[in-house]
């Protein structure tokens, strides 16, 4: 291996063809996320759901939708009589993230309306998934029915 100007590197024993730019390589930064999502759309699970995780998310989602709303009339509120620049308005706390999709958790009124609509519209669930904890969610058809069936027995 030999190095010549410029940061060009040429590999003289085993090609002396093949050149690499060493100036403009750039380290692979593979999030946990992004890792967890490639192993998914390539058929391996990172971990199994039970219908109890996806009924318990199904409540979580609706508390944070009903938290959220809190936050805009108060954001609204703040900003009207404060303005943006306002300590108030600085220190209110950021909105909370939803595992189902958000245009799913923002039309019903229940964990097992939410998982009913999660389950007839799971492939539009699996096209849109933001992130893999999304995809987990609606990859699993089995699991959701069982947790929908556990939501009613629940009365909820």
């Amino acid at each position: 291996m030999t190095r010549k100007g410029g940061g060009r590197l040429t590999l003289s024993a085993a090609a002396p063809f093949v050149e690499v730019d060493m100036t403009n390589l750039i380290a692979n930064k593979l999030t946990p996320q992004r890792e967890a999502m490639n192993l998914y759309r390539h058929g391996t699970l990172k971990w199994k759901l039970t219908p109890n995780t996806v009924y318990q998310t199904a409540v979580r989602d609706l508390q944070s939708s009903e938290f959220n709303m809190w936050l805009r009339g108060e954001r609204g509120r703040i900003k009207e009589k404060h303005g943006k620049d306002s300590p108030d308005y600085k220190n209110l706390p950021k909105s909370r993230g939803y595992g189902f999709l958000a245009k799913h958790v923002n039309k019903v009124a229940g964990p097992a309306a939410l998982l009913k609509r999660a389950l007839e519209d799971y492939e539009e669930g699996l096209a849109r998934a933001p992130n893999v904890n999304t995809l987990a969610l609606y990859g699993d058809v089995d699991t959701l029915a069982k947790a929908y069936v556990l939501a009613c027995e629940t009365g909820t």
